[in-house]
């Protein structure tokens, strides 16, 4: 096993004409062979996949996911998640993957200054908590999902595991995001970005990172049948948990924009949970649903959990998130899905959707905040059938090409495969 302190080699990533930190090509197949084969000397080495949540959010999504091809590839992914009463725990237990719980204090911003005091008076609680868990579940690696995870990616530390620290939001002010990017930077035998944008809010430079996007199942998510013809009828829809972060009051706002300018019919779906610590929040959307006589145009229909279908219906995705989204998995979904987007400049949007020379934009994106620009390009889109066909096809094209599982699998593999030389069998020779 690897000590904590092996650092970054030449590992990274490279998307055709999308720049990363670092880049290294995919690798072939006759390398991804050699994985397998490698990974069939003995039994698969054990990642443990450490969240900050136990709702089955986008981390969560991403790697359940990617967990049967990771197996092939001889890695275990081993899900450990707060015992808070999320769905994420039973989803994954749902799709057979091996789930345990530590419970642990839940992480507090600076500015609530007692909950963040009790948050890091409990540290030491919770690292010991984790180092017990990691021996007790016979871990090879720790890949800790969110920044401010700091508890298990200490533990790994201390444990000598080989620790991946993801890059997947961005909640913190860019102050506390620097230091945490200094912490992670010191710890991690790897820091992960989603994204380049990310990294640069954490004040990491182009050296101390890799650049690894999240992964889209391009068959999964594949086009329907066009739904914009003759931009008479169109459908928008949102996919996210109700909170202020998602921005479900400024898609609301834009909508009804949209359906008083908009000479065609339209319709609107909103999939994702009221959350029951927005409860107030979820009261001032429905109010604005009420005030601009939304009502009758609006399907609700919660949680989705698999929500291909339901995409595919879309004329055009909306993302209206304030902040904290770093590389949205329906961004992907709707472009795989051969579904135009319009989003808000969060995280590495903007690098999903627009940054390619060769292959076009796959929607547009506007600034976060502001509802009267979100109205206006999903109008554009909504009025210009054209353009919704070609933002649509150059979506698919991107996913397949940037984004597809495959490639995400052979980057981890590649990443992992650094770090855990000797195998845990030549180690027990």
């Amino acid at each position: 096993m690897l000590a904590a302190g092996v650092r970054r080699g030449a590992i990274g990533t490279e998307h055709p004409s999308i720049p990363t930190s670092r880049p290294l090509p995919a690798p072939s197949v006759g390398a991804t062979a050699q994985a397998t084969r490698q990974a069939d000397i003995g039994p698969p080495r054990r990642v443990a996949q450490v969240f900050h949540d136990d709702r089955y959010g986008g981390p969560a999504k991403r790697v359940c996911s990617a967990s049967g091809k990771l197996l092939r590839e001889g890695y275990r992914d081993v899900l450990f998640f707060p015992p808070w009463g999320g769905n994420g725990p039973q989803i994954a237990a749902r799709l057979g993957l091996e789930v345990r719980t530590v419970k642990i204090h839940k992480a507090a911003h600076p500015r609530r200054i007692l909950a963040f005091a009790r948050w890091v008076v409990g540290l030491p609680v919770d690292i010991l908590r984790f180092h017990k868990a990691y021996r007790q579940a016979d871990i090879d690696l720790v890949v800790v999902n969110a920044p401010f995870n700091v508890a298990p990616a200490i533990a790994a530390w201390l444990s000598g595991l080989p620790l991946v620290w993801y890059l997947n939001d961005t909640l913190l002010p860019r102050r506390a995001a620097a230091l945490y990017g200094s912490l992670m930077a010191l710890l991690a035998s790897r820091v992960v970005a989603q994204g380049q944008a990310l990294a640069a809010h954490y004040g990491l430079r182009p050296d101390q990172y890799d650049c690894i996007y999240s992964h889209v199942d391009t068959d999964i998510f594949s086009p329907g049948p066009a739904l914009v013809e003759d931009g008479t009828t169109g459908t928008v829809g949102i996919l996210a948990n109700w909170s202020w972060m998602k921005g479900y009051d400024h898609f609301i706002e834009a909508c009804a924009q949209v359906r008083r300018r908009w000479r065609g019919r339209l319709s609107i779906i909103m999939a994702g949970a009221r959350l029951a610590t927005q409860e107030q929040y979820c009261g001032k959307v429905d109010d604005l649903i009420e005030r601009h006589d939304l009502t009758g145009d609006i399907q609700e229909l919660g949680f989705v959990n698999t929500p291909q279908d339901l995409i595919r219906r879309f004329t055009i995705l909306v993302m209206a998130s304030r902040t904290g989204d770093a590389c949205p998995n329906v961004v992907l979904e709707a472009m795989a899905s051969g579904v135009p987007v319009v989003a808000t400049a969060v995280g590495c949007v903007q690098e999903l959707i627009e940054q390619d020379r060769e292959i076009g934009p796959a929607g547009i994106v506007v600034p976060a905040g502001e509802p009267d620009r979100l109205a206006d390009a999903i109008f554009r889109i909504l009025d210009d059938p054209r353009l919704a066909r070609t933002m649509a096809a150059n979506g698919r094209l991107r996913a397949l090409r940037y984004f597809n599982t495959q490639a995400y699998i052979d980057r981890h593999v590649a990443l992992f495969n650094a770090m855990l030389r000797p195998s845990r069998c030549e180690r027990n020779r």
